[in-house]
């Protein structure tokens, strides 16, 4: 029986919690949003520096790749040229 009582008692406070639902006024939404904004807009903060960096480093990349084209072409063309004599 005591078993019985203590269930609807918790039963009870469950649909109170329920009912009670927590409401923000407009202040306190555009707080609760502003601050989330602040820390979304941190994660991102040194995005920019990165994609200079990510652009530097495909800029040298590019290049090396040129150069490494450029060689091989150099020691074919040299090639060529020692076995023609």
């Amino acid at each position: 029986m005591a078993e019985t009582v203590n269930q609807e008692t918790n039963g009870t406070a469950a649909e109170t919690q329920e009912n009670e639902q927590r409401t923000f006024t407009q202040a306190e939404m555009n707080a609760i949003i502003q601050d989330r904004l602040t820390r979304e807009r941190g994660k991102y903060a040194d995005y920019e520096t990165l994609k200079a960096k990510a652009a530097k480093f495909d800029a040298a990349e590019e290049a090396h790749c040129r150069d490494q084209r450029s060689d091989s072409k150099n020691l074919r063309g040299q090639r060529q040229r020692k076995a023609v004599r």
